[in-house]
Order: C-alpha cells, then sequence, then structure tokens
C-alpha cells in the first residue's frame, strides 16, 4: 500500500495542474487572441518548428544532446506531464503566452513564430539547466553562466514582443543558439545519469544474460556476452513449426532467433509475423541498416542444424542469389547507399517550386477560371513531388537514420504535413508490400476485390467469396481502371489515412506506436489547415470547387504511376516465393518504366521499380547506376528483367485486367 502512495499524488498532481494550465490556456486564448484558428496554426506551426530545429541541432556534437531534449519535449508530450507536471506546465505556458501574445501585439505572424519558437526553446534549455544544476553537482561558475544565458535569452524575447524590432529578434536568436551550445555539457551530464540510474544489476552470462537482452527496450544499446561455443542447434523442421504470432522464430545467415517478445515493438511493422519459421536472411538484410545486425545476438538461441540443400538442412541459395547478396556488399562497401544531400535539395527546390507558384497564382489571379485551373495542376504536381520525397525519405534513402532509430522528420513533414496522408500507416502497408509483393489478398497494398481482380491466385485464397456484386465490378473493371485511379484515388488516401491514424492511436501494442499515430493526425491537421487557407483565397464557390477537383485528380496520376509497377506480372504464395527466393521473386512482380533524363524528375524513382526493391534503402540518385549490375545477374540466369516504356505498360495492365474479367465469367459458368 506505501508503495503506491507517491504514484497516486504524483498522478493526482499532474491531474490539477492540467485542469489549471488547460484552464488558463484556453481563457488566454479566448481574451488575448482575436482570431482562434490563427492561433491554431501558429501553436502547429511553431511546434513543428521546434521539432526541426531539434533535429537540426543534432546534427552537431556540441549541440546535439540539447536537440534530443527539444523533440522529446514535444514528441514524448504525455510521458513529460506524468514524470514532471509542474514544469511542463511552466514550459506549455511559457510558450503559449509569447506566441499568442507576440500575435495580438503586433499581428505579426512570422514575427509570433519566431518570439514562440525561441521562447519555447529557451525555456526547455533553462529548464535542461536548472534539472543538471540540482542534480548533477555541477560547479556554481558554470551555472551562474547557463542562468546568465538564460537571463539574456528572456530579456531579449521581451524586447522582440514588446517592440517587434528586428534588432532584438536578432539578439534573441544569438541568444538561443549561444544557450543550445551552452547546455550540452550539462545535458550530456544529465544523460550519463540517467543511464546509470537505468543500469540492470549484472546478470549470469550466457543464455540467462541473451534472455535479459531479448527484452530490453526498442532502440537501447544491449551490450552481449559472446556466445558459446557449444551453441545448441535446430532442424530447420524444428524452425518451421515457430510461425505463429506468440512464437515467432527467424533464421538469418544460419543462425536461429526467437523475436517472440520483439515482434509487437518492431519499427517496420506487423510484416515481421509473415516470416516466422522462415529464412529470413536477405528480407532483412534488405530492409535494414548493416549495424542493426549487431543487435542480433540479444535473441539468438542457437544455430541451424545440418548444411543447407542437404537432408534435414535449410534451402540451399540459388546461385542468382548468391550473387545478388554478393552486389548488395558491394553496393554497401563502396557508398552506394550514402545520401547526397545536394540531390535532394533540389528535389525539395522542385517541389517547393511547384507550390510556390501555385500559391503565388492563387493569390495574384484574381479568381480567373484559367489561372486557377493553371494552379491547381501546379498545386497537383508538387504534391506527388513531396510523396516522391516523402517515399524516399521514410525508406531512410534521405538522411541516414539515427541509431536506434525514432522520428523520421522529413518523411512526416513531406508526407503528412505536404501530402496529407498518415505516415506510420504507409509505413506500415509499404514495408509489407515490399517484403510480399503481390502476395494474393496479404499484400495491403495491391488488395482490391471486389473493385478489381488482379490474379485468379485471389480466389484460391480461403474465405474469398465470389459474390454478384464482385462479379459485376470485376466485369468491367478494365473501364473503371484508370477513371478510378486519377479520380478517386487522392480523396481514398485520406480517407483510409485518418481512420487508420485514428484506430491506431487508441489500439496501437506499443507507446511507440501511439506517439506515431498522434503525430500523423497532428501532420495531416497542419495540412488541411494550410491547404483551406489556400483554397479560402480564392474568391468564388465554383473557383474553390475546380481548384480543389483539378489539384486531386492531377496527382491521381500519381496513382497510376505506383500501379503501373507491379499489375500484369506474376503473383506467388508463400510457398512459391521461398521457392523463388528474394532476387527472383522481385524480379517476376516488378517492372520498370522506360525513361530518359527528360522525364526522370516525373517518375520519381518509380521507373527504377525493379533496382528499388532489391534495395529498397537505395537512395533515387544511385539506382539508375545499379541497374547494369542487376540486368547482368539476369541474363546470366535466364530471369526476365521487364523494361517497357509508360504507355506500353499501361496497355499490358489494360489487357491483363480484361482478360481477367473474361476469365472469373469463364470460372462462374464453369
Amino acid at each position: 500500500g506505501g508503495a503506491g502512495s507517491p504514484g497516486r499524488g504524483a498522478h493526482s498532481v499532474t491531474i490539477l495542474l492540467l485542469s489549471l494550465c488547460g484552464y488558463s490556456l484556453v481563457t488566454l486564448v479566448f481574451q488575448a487572441c482575436s482570431d482562434i484558428l490563427v492561433a491554431c496554426v501558429l501553436a502547429a506551426t511553431a511546434g513543428l518548428a521546434l521539432l526541426a530545429l531539434g533535429k537540426v541541432a543534432q546534427m552537431w556534437e556540441s549541440t546535439s544532446m540539447a536537440g534530443c531534449r527539444l523533440q522529446h519535449r514535444i514528441i514524448n508530450t504525455a510521458e513529460n506531464w506524468a514524470k514532471r507536471p509542474l514544469r511542463s506546465a511552466v514550459e506549455s505556458t511559457s510558450f503559449a503566452c509569447a506566441l499568442l501574445g507576440t500575435y495580438e501585439l503586433q499581428h505579426d505572424v512570422v514575427l509570433a513564430c519566431q518570439v514562440g519558437v525561441l521562447t519555447g526553446m529557451a525555456v526547455v534549455l533553462a529548464s535542461e539547466v536548472f534539472d543538471s544544476a540540482t542534480a548533477n553537482g555541477i560547479d556554481r561558475v558554470h551555472s551562474a553562466g547557463l542562468f546568465s544565458v538564460a537571463i539574456a535569452c528572456g530579456c531579449a524575447l521581451g524586447g522582440a514582443a514588446r517592440t517587434g524590432s528586428a534588432a532584438w529578434v536578432s539578439a534573441a536568436t544569438l541568444s538561443v543558439l549561444g544557450s543550445l551550445v551552452a547546455v550540452g555539457p550539462s545535458s550530456r551530464w544529465a544523460l550519463r545519469r540517467e543511464k546509470r540510474d537505468r543500469r540492470p544489476a549484472p546478470e549470469t552470462s550466457g543464455p540467462a544474460k541473451e534472455a535479459t537482452g531479448a527484452r530490453a527496450d526498442v532502440g537501447e544499446k544491449v551490450e552481449q556476452a559472446p556466445r558459446s561455443k557449444a551453441a545448441v542447434t535446430y532442424t530447420w523442421e524444428e524452425v518451421q513449426k515457430h510461425n505463429s504470432k506468440g512464437d515467432i522464430w527467424l533464421a538469418i545467415e544460419g543462425r536461429v532467433y526467437d523475436v517472440t517478445s520483439f515482434a509487437d515493438h518492431h519499427p517496420g511493422g506487423s510484416i515481421i509475423y509473415k516470416f516466422g519459421g522462415t529464412d529470413a536472411s536477405d528480407q532483412f538484410a534488405a530492409f535494414h541498416r548493416p549495424r542493426v545486425a549487431l543487435r542480433l545476438p540479444a535473441f539468438c538461441i542457437g544455430d541451424l542444424a545440418g548444411k543447407p540443400g542437404k537432408p534435414g538442412g535449410p534451402p540451399a541459395p540459388t546461385a542468382a542469389t548468391v550473387e545478388y547478396r554478393q552486389l548488395r556488399e558491394k553496393l554497401w562497401r563502396e557508398g552506394y547507399f550514402t545520401p547526397r544531400a545536394s540531390f535532394y535539395w533540389g528535389k525539395l527546390a522542385v517541389a517547393a517550386g511547384f507550390f510556390a507558384v501555385a500559391v503565388a497564382a492563387v493569390v495574384a489571379g484574381g479568381g480567373a477560371w484559367w489561372v486557377v485551373l493553371g494552379a491547381a495542376c501546379l498545386l497537383g504536381i508538387g504534391w506527388q513531388q513531396a510523396a516522391f520525397l516523402a517515399h524516399d525519405a521514410a525508406h531512410n534513402a534521405v538522411v541516414d537514420p539515427a541509431k536506434g532509430g525514432g522520428f523520421n522528420a522529413v518523411a512526416w513533414t513531406a508526407g503528412s504535413v505536404l501530402f496529407g496522408i498518415s505516415t506510420a500507416m504507409w509505413n506500415e502497408e509499404h514495408s509489407m508490400h515490399h517484403a510480399i509483393t503481390l502476395r494474393p489478398k496479404e499484400d495491403p497494398q495491391f488488395d482490391y476485390l471486389p473493385l478489381w481482380l488482379i490474379s485468379e491466385k485471389e480466389l484460391q485464397v480461403p474465405g474469398v467469396k465470389v459474390d454478384l456484386l464482385t462479379r459485376a465490378l470485376v466485369y468491367v473493371q478494365h473501364w473503371t481502371f484508370l477513371p478510378l485511379c486519377v479520380l478517386v484515388g487522392r480523396f481514398n488516401f485520406y480517407l483510409i489515412s485518418t481512420g487508420w491514424a485514428i484506430k491506431r492511436l487508441f489500439t496501437a501494442p506499443t507507446r511507440a506506436g501511439v506517439v506515431a499515430a498522434a503525430m500523423d493526425i497532428l501532420g495531416m491537421a497542419i495540412f488541411w489547415g494550410w491547404y483551406t487557407a489556400v483554397v479560402g483565397l480564392l474568391p468564388e464557390f465554383y473557383s474553390r470547387l475546380l481548384f480543389v477537383l483539378v489539384s486531386h485528380w492531377t496527382t491521381g496520376i500519381l496513382h497510376v504511376q505506383l500501379l503501373l509497377s507491379h499489375l500484369a506480372t506474376s503473383c506467388f504464395t508463400p510457398e512459391e516465393e521461398r521457392a523463388e527466393q528474394f532476387f527472383a521473386f522481385q524480379l517476376k512482380t516488378s517492372r520498370n518504366v522506360d525513361s530518359d533524363w527528360k522525364d526522370h524528375w516525373f517518375h520519381g524513382g518509380l521507373e527504377y521499380q525493379i533496382e528499388h526493391h532489391l534495395f529498397p534503402q537505395l537512395p533515387r540518385h544511385s539506382l539508375e547506376a545499379v541497374k547494369p549490375y542487376v540486368e547482368e545477374i539476369c541474363k546470366k540466369h535466364d530471369i526476365p528483367y521487364r523494361s517497357v516504356g509508360f504507355f506500353h505498360a499501361l496497355w499490358e495492365i489494360m489487357s491483363d485486367l480484361r482478360r481477367l474479367s473474361g476469365a472469373l465469367l469463364e470460372l462462374e459458368m464453369g
């Protein structure tokens, strides 16, 4: 009973402070801010800017810890309120007062965001200084210096808010930047203390030690003792039995791993369950950075018995698979996987250019129908380019991911804020799509029944029923394919993203999943905020309607591009996939689109779909260079390499859809 009292007391304090601060903030908004919508947009924009600045600060060693603290405040809001309610109350109130107060005083959105962001940074850093000074024994001279920097920040921010002077804003910016550097040492001391406090008691080596590692938190670095030379061995038949959600083993490079306790925490989503009881060597290597392999010993329970291809042993890799693995090692060794910043800055500039010209046309066009039409097309293409950027970023092809993973700010900004979809949903579904491409009724991005039938194998899946509605829709699928992709695809993305994020918010098995869903909802809210504001600049209802429809229909071309890469190829069952092995399986389920330098920007890397599926983390600028290596392996081992023009691929798909509509009719008659 006594042990629970502190927890209840802290919980009561949290509820009290949340109630008081919540009431105070609501009162502040209604009394001091004349435009509630602007206040919400300001808060969301400033919060996003804090996240971005925190990410930027992590790029330099002297400011990395301060950047981590800034991001931690926003991403782990609930945890901060639960553990440090008083600190959270002070920081939230200071941020809101500075942001909304500056806007009300100066009626300048940019200035309000600047002061709000700088205040948020300053108050967080001041809290870190206070925490470090009280808990870690920093000397008085250093503490006094840090507090002096904090006071300078406060004075400069106050002057900026009251006068709106650029000089005061510059002084505040310099003060906050100085505090970023100054708080670094104290934050590192605090981090060391936290790690020391969390460090578990020493345990015995061997199996007990490995079991402890298997229960470690996701992303935490775990030191593992060397495995015993007398390792336990498991037959291939035994490994194949452990393929359920509550009992999942993987075979990777000849070793056996029990990942049952980790599977729900897998950053790539539920795809890990699809490979229970199988050899996932190529899938693991394709979808993870090489350094992730350092975490595997925590889950290792033994070795595979028997030799590959021999009785009792695992399947032997084909000659094509062996050469594919050698090529993958070569590409990592020679730096093909290293993102080139200049390339992606250029792609960002292209997308930003389309956005900027579209908005400028809306502002200056006066509502003329031809201007509205042109602006809508430009915005639609801008969305397409943002989607390409989000796709690459989510594959870790734009920025090398931090150790331990974490929040992908680039993918979230491009995918949720600019494109308006759930980035976490995309990560879950797209990981599944890459690993089990076109698997009947299991690939979530190519499961269209009853609307479209893409393979006769879908009808053989247990539980699939062909009713009157399915027959009617499939019968005309070659007529409905293009109109639905272009006219409805974008709106469908909104619906499934919103539904998925809301559901995930309440059903995610881990805290990281809940945070990802919440961030997606925030990002999509920001998207609708800025898009609604742009549409609201148009003077009439009909011009607004034209703008909305045409901008979305223009982006509908992207949905055709996404399907063009895989439809009318081969579909495989799980057993057939394993027989083909990863290299041949990906070749037979993907198609490249012939293109040249003039239209690479328009396809966004999707024209090299084969190379992308074989090496998902390969940056877009390296795909063309890798293509000849892949073609050489295919030619040597007589594996088909599909590469056709855009309209030829479209003709192949339309013909196959028509064939399948007739095949279903014949099947029903038979």
